[in-house]
């Protein structure tokens, strides 16, 4: 479990944290084309409310043999009155997994 005022660091005034998983697969071959993609998102509200542990599944289109990246972004909204920022440096990104689909 995950209780997001005590375990998130995000910027001053958060409401809700949105959370986007990504798998990105590609056989790399030219006449094959382009990347395949299967994304899920979760969104909670940062509070002190624990939020239980969960399976995610992504749904792969990709074929033995390719190559696959998962990776996560997590998105802050954070408001200011009526309006929301966004700011660069609160919004990170990262390659969690990295390898070849077994044949």
């Amino acid at each position: 479990e995950i209780i997001p005022t005590q375990h998130m660091a995000v910027p001053p005034r958060t409401k809700k944290v949105n959370l986007h998983l990504f798998a990105v697969s590609s056989s790399f071959e030219v006449m094959r084309g382009a990347a395949l993609l299967s994304n899920k998102q979760l969104n909670f509200d940062h509070t002190a409310t624990a939020i239980p542990a969960q399976e995610i599944e992504l749904e792969l289109m990709a074929k033995p043999g390719d190559i696959v990246f998962i990776t996560v972004a997590v998105e802050f909204e954070t408001y200011v009155g009526d309006k929301t920022l966004m700011e660069p440096k609160w919004l990170p990104a990262a390659v969690i997994a990295l390898g070849r689909l077994k044949e």
